[in-house]
């Protein structure tokens, strides 16, 4: 199956680097999806929970806008702020 490559980014650190099957953003107009293939798209991000789909189930972060800019086979999300909602 074939698999993004997303990065979650902040301006402190790097919160994610890896693949996944799909990708939810909270849009400034909505949640919107991204899976591979999917046409060059820039959005804003909205506060809210970010889902990575990956080969070993969900990952969930909470993010706090920011920019999210997709393209056929990598996603990048500069968030204002994120942390990972499986970490402790």
């Amino acid at each position: 199956m074939a698999e993004l490559n997303v990065d979650i980014v902040t301006p402190e650190r790097l919160i994610f680097s890896g693949t996944a099957r799909e990708i939810r953003v909270p849009g400034a107009l909505g949640e919107f999806g991204v899976l591979p293939q999917h046409t060059e798209f820039l959005s804003l991000a909205r506060e809210g929970i970010l889902t990575l789909v990956t080969a070993s189930g969900e990952k969930k972060f909470e993010i706090n806008g920011g920019f999210a800019e997709a393209g056929p086979d990598r996603v990048v999300v500069l968030a204002d702020s994120a942390r990972d909602l499986a970490a402790k």
